[in-house]
């Protein structure tokens, strides 16, 4: 009986293609799970074929390219007809769940993929066939058909089978003589080749190929979509003329009770217009005997409602069954935590329980979110331990992960909680990847990204429903950008660890965690910290060396050293002076080192009775520079014998082991000179010494590293002799820097080459519409980024919720007007998930080129423009370097123009193309550019030291301060706030009964009050009177006996009347402002030029009055 894949017996280049398409297509309806499977294998025979046949094509640059690597590469992607990529894609997927998945296999599922593979061996047949083949139609009659339901069959089957076929298809990819003439055709056709016309897929399948969206995500997820019951469920009782109503999907549980209902809305329609009719679905089965949970989605937008305990979420994906299980079980089980213990032995100290009673309160209130700002060294790590346990005491929560953004922080976690709750099951994923049998996981975010996006055709390992809460350590980094994807995978309580929170723009960790700027849910910061003995105060001892701070200038050097400048220093820079941010990059001076560690052994802390440096931490520059510090060291040193100092960075040789030598007060080395490294999260308390020999523009970083001195410590200096403060050596001024600005950090999001390729393409492609004689340009920039979005795999969570904009924009038709909503959502949506295979020099190259066009345009930044022009000129310099190799030399007057003088302005758009298109495949042909590196040893000198300086404040506490005036404002009939304007006095049952109010409100907590105001709310009366003033009578009522003398003058009069103007507008008054503005407008003297003594006397003790009212009464 003939078949629609007849066509390849023909060509017997094609004879193992027309073998497995036979099979896929036998099968569709007798055995949907082989047909399934050969539809992947047939597709597979055709792309390695092309691979082999093609030489417009690249191999992927891996060892063992899977099938997904070698049709996403960029000459395929590029090679097929538009349309072509997203069934292929199908076929991929699909196939791989046939081999690798349990789960029963539809029919439909089977003849929609043999329908997408009929196009494309129908496009294989049209451009590779000689003669080629046209008009190939898909008959639907010739599709075997049994009649009965499909056979039995096996999975393990299939995997035995795909291992002999791939055995097999090593050998039949020899190139046969008819594929060598083929070749050759090819070859000669190379120069015709065209973009292909766009291939049209039946309405039909295309609203198959959407409903596919929501059943691989229940795949995905573990369940059946074809399982009976769970579509189309009919449910009696709905509003409607019939009463009758139909559930698109139903989750059941093992005890045949219903765990979710799906309610699943048409592609084009919002999923929550969904919402209502799932509540409908929900009580009808809530009949059954338990109500469900809700899902409602249109195939790009899913969202999770559970209608009895909080609002709807947006999630990434359905949840697996025991994940419904658990969410079911743990409404009915868990228990208030008000009143909960909290195991005072992991987190005993008040702030620490406080941390944890803030998040439960949080938690209750139903915040999903929380975020403790605590100070490095109060026991971030120890009281999440306590919070963990408190809330799975508590049936809150069952699976935890723990993120971090370094390995040695992982490690030790893990190890701090294996301590702490020894009783629970534990998994670090830096070692165990594949164990989803735990309880608590540790994870950096790279292996997690990893896992949660993994190689196609390999499971997720976790539901997006596994973990009930994720801490984040260091929360002020790395939960930005690509590893955001974490949380948008992840449907979890989120709680983040941090001591420095970062308010910029594209990297606020208050709006990441849905906080009010400045208003955490618990702080304890380091001012507080070591009021109350809990860590260590640190002390600045600020030092300036002079080429540090003004960097190696020629003419300040003595003679001799003038003449080594000239030969080591102005030879290769040609100038005069180096500047100082060259200092430890790339020049390095030997007397500026040996002068830092020679005031950091003289003054730095000592221990063993004064005679040996304390433990120490150098923060160097670059791993350049550490060795530098080091060899130094060892010179002025060398009785230590080269064990006293190390470096320590990550291309340290067994460096895990090095760090835990460093952490033994027994052991050397006491000096750890670190890059990146020991900034952060590293817990040694014996460390007293802290050299900052780097520059910093992180005000965040700043305070990681003073954190890495402030732990407390036991008889450092012997018996009963604790550590009592840290000593902070500055060489490059950032503590001064730090006490006038917070942050010299930009602030701007932090993007990937590609990403802004994409947004560089958009841009262009919308200014070029006005430009008719560039529209070849434009159409070639469209098909640029419409293959991108080709490339997007439409079933991955990240990709879902944008589909509608990448279906759309995957349409060269649509570039042809860009909305500009739609132009925000391709710059910020798309462009951070497309791919491109190009290698990093290449697409730098692309990106400098497509800046210069934009700058023809009038797009773009001044400078960056400048700084492209320049960067050009070089590329073009070092390539006329090489025209020795023919490539280079076949484009040497193109190049040479690009070097010539004038070139900028002359450039045309088109031009630039032509060079961009023509230098970056010749970009690998040159030599890396490395960096010079100077070694000096001029004389440098060491300034002014100061030892009595203070820290920068660690809080902005202005936010804060405005939230409480503004609440202040709003209960200006509290009976504190009363008393405060009318001058009577408070007491600390007044300010409590207030900061009640307050803290119910969530304004704030304790401590952000007490940095605000002092212990027990001292100043809180000052600041009340701040901001509402005294009433006039209170104020009157002060000055009655001053104001009743008769003996008063006009003058003397005017002048009481301004002190109480003045009070009703400040609230309080400083005696000594009497003698100043507004005071001395009556008499230059103030106070003093209109009152006698005993007058003046009278009105300060009065003054003093109003003054002290507004502090709390103690008594």
């Amino acid at each position: 009986m003939p078949l629609n894949v007849e066509f390849l017996a023909k060509f017997p280049q094609w004879k193992s293609v027309h073998e497995a398409a036979v099979e896929a297509e036998s099968n569709v309806y007798v055995k949907p799970r082989t047909s399934l499977f050969y539809s992947r294998v047939t597709l597979e025979r055709v792309v390695k074929w092309l691979y082999k046949n093609d030489d417009y094509l690249r191999y992927p640059p891996k060892e063992k390219p899977m099938l997904g690597d070698l049709i996403h590469e960029r000459t395929f992607r590029e090679n097929l007809s538009p349309g072509m990529f997203g069934p292929l894609k199908v076929i991929v997927k699909l196939g791989n769940l046939a081999v690798h998945e349990d789960t029963p296999i539809p029919v439909k599922d089977a003849r929609l993929t043999f329908d997408h593979l009929f196009l494309f061996l129908s496009w294989l047949a049209r451009y590779y066939a000689q003669p080629p083949v046209k008009n190939l139609k898909l008959d639907e009659s010739l599709i075997p058909r049994t009649g009965a339901a499909p056979l039995p069959e096996s999975r393990e089957e299939l995997v035995k089978l795909e291992k002999q076929i791939a055995e097999k298809d090593t050998k039949l990819l020899e190139i046969t003589e008819e594929n060598r003439r083929l070749r050759e055709q090819l070859r000669a056709k190379e120069k015709e080749r065209a973009l292909k016309p766009k291939v049209e897929i039946l309405p039909e399948n295309e609203a198959r190929t959407r409903q596919l969206l929501i059943d691989v995500m229940l795949r995905e997820a573990r369940w059946d979509p074809e399982r009976e019951n769970v579509q189309e469920f009919a449910v009696e009782g709905m509003p409607n003329k019939s009463g009758q109503g139909y559930c698109d999907y139903v989750l059941w549980g093992d005890d045949g009770l219903p765990l979710a209902v799906i309610e699943a809305k048409s592609t084009v329609r919002k999923p929550e217009e969904g919402k209502q009719k799932a509540v409908l679905y929900a009580d009808l089965l809530q009949k059954k005997g338990r109500r469900p949970l809700i899902f409602y989605t249109n195939g790009y937008e899913t969202w999770f409602w559970d209608d009895r305990d909080g609002p709807p979420r947006r999630v990434a994906s359905f949840f697996r069954k025991d994940e419904l299980e658990w969410i079911l079980q743990r409404k009915e089980t868990r228990k208030p935590l008000k009143d909960r213990v909290i195991n005072m032995e992991i987190a005993g100290r008040p702030y620490q329980t406080e941390a944890i009673r803030r998040t439960a309160e949080a938690l209750e209130a139903g915040k999903r979110h929380a975020l403790l700002v605590m100070a490095t060294g109060t026991g971030k790590t120890r009281t999440a331990i306590a919070l963990v346990d408190f809330l799975k005491q508590a049936g809150w929560v069952r699976n935890v992960l723990f993120l971090a953004d370094r390995r040695v922080l992982v490690n030790q976690a893990s190890g701090e909680f294996k301590k702490h709750l020894p009783n629970e099951t534990v998994c670090n994923l830096l070692e165990e990847k594949g164990d989803t049998s735990a309880r608590l996981y540790f994870s950096t975010y790279q292996t997690m990204l990893n896992l949660v996006e993994p190689r196609p055709g390999d499971p997720i390992p976790f539901g997006s429903g596994h973990f009930d809460l994720i801490i984040i350590d260091e929360a002020h980094r790395s939960i930005y950008n690509e590893f955001g994807l974490i949380f948008q995978y992840f449907d979890a309580l989120l709680v983040g660890l941090t001591a420095t929170p970062k308010v910029e723009v594209h990297r606020d960790t208050y709006k990441f965690f849905g906080l009010e700027k400045g208003v955490p849910t618990f702080a304890y910061e380091y001012a507080q910290a070591v009021a109350e003995g809990y860590l260590v105060p640190v002390k600045p001892v600020e030092a300036s060396l002079k080429f540090l701070k003004e960097g190696i200038k020629r003419g300040e050097l003595v003679k001799d050293e003038q003449g080594e400048y000239d030969t080591k220093v102005k030879n290769v820079t040609g100038k005069d002076i180096v500047e100082n941010s060259a200092l430890n990059a790339w020049v390095f001076n030997w007397d500026t080192v040996r002068k830092a560690l020679r005031l950091l052994m003289e003054k730095g802390i000592k221990v063993q009775g004064g005679d040996v440096l304390a433990k120490t931490i150098i923060f160097a520059r670059t791993q350049e520079h550490a060795r530098i510090i080091v060899e130094v060291f060892d010179e002025m040193y060398p009785h230590y014998q080269g064990h006293f100092a190390a470096a320590v960075h990550n291309n340290v040789d067994y460096v895990d082991r090095l760090i835990e030598k460093f952490k033994d007060r027994e052991k050397w080395p006491q000096i750890a000179v670190s890059v990146d490294m020991l900034d952060t999260g590293v817990d040694i308390p014996e460390v007293a010494n802290l050299v900052m020999f780097r520059p910093l523009d992180s005000f965040s970083k700043f305070w990681q590293m003073i954190g890495r001195g402030t732990r407390q410590c036991d008889d450092l200096f012997g018996p009963n002799q604790s550590k009592t403060h840290a000593l902070l050596f500055d060489f490059c001024g950032n503590v001064e820097k730090f006490r006038f600005q917070e942050e010299t950090e930009t602030g701007h999001r932090v993007e990937s080459i590609t990403a802004k390729l994409f947004k560089q393409r958009v841009d262009l492609i919308r200014a070029l519409r006005e430009k008719p004689e560039l529209e070849d340009l434009r159409q070639s920039l469209i098909r640029t980024v419409t293959l991108q979005l080709e490339n997007l795999d439409e079933h991955h969570f990240a990709v879902r919720p944008h589909l509608q904009l990448v279906l759309k924009y995957r349409s060269p038709y649509s570039w042809a007007y860009i909305p500009d909503e739609d132009l925000k959502n391709l710059n910020f949506s798309l462009a951070r998930l497309v791919i491109d295979d190009s290698s990093e020099e290449k697409k730098r190259f692309d990106l400098l080129m497509l800046r210069l066009q934009g700058a023809k345009l009038g797009i773009g930044e001044p400078r960056q423009v400048t700084s492209g022009w320049n960067r050009l000129k070089k590329v073009g310099e070092r390539l006329l370097q090489k025209q020795n190799i023919h490539e280079v030399k076949k484009h040497a007057e193109l190049i040479q123009r690009v070097v010539g003088e004038g070139f900028a302005e002359a450039a045309k758009i088109q031009e630039l193309e032509r060079i961009r298109v023509t230098l970056r495949e010749l970009l690998s042909l040159l030599d890396r550019v490395q960096r010079v590196i100077l070694y000096t040893d001029f004389t440098d000198s060491l300034g002014v030291i100061t030892e009595d300086g203070v820290l920068p404040k660690t809080h902005d506490l202005s936010l804060y301060q405005e939230k409480v005036s503004k609440f202040i404002r709003k209960h200006q009939d509290h009976i504190a706030i009363q008393k405060l304007r009318k001058n009577k006095s408070i007491t600390a049952l007044d300010v409590q009964a207030f900061e009640e109010i307050l803290f119910a409100e969530q304004v704030g907590t304790r401590e952000e009050f007490e940095a605000l105001f002092g212990e027990g709310g001292f100043s809180f009366g000052t600041f009340v009177r701040s901001l509402l003033g005294l009433e006039l009578e209170a104020a009157r009522e002060a000055f009655a006996d001053l104001l009743g003398k008769t003996t008063l003058n006009a003058n003397q009069i005017h002048f009481i009347q301004l002190i109480i103007d003045y009070l009703t507008k400040n609230g309080t008054l400083d005696p000594g402002q009497l003698m100043d503005e507004p005071f001395v407008a009556l008499h230059r003297e103030g106070v003093y030029g209109l009152f006698d003594e005993e007058l003046v006397e009278e009105i300060v003790r009065v003054v003093r009055f109003v003054q002290k009212r507004a502090n709390v009464d103690a008594g």
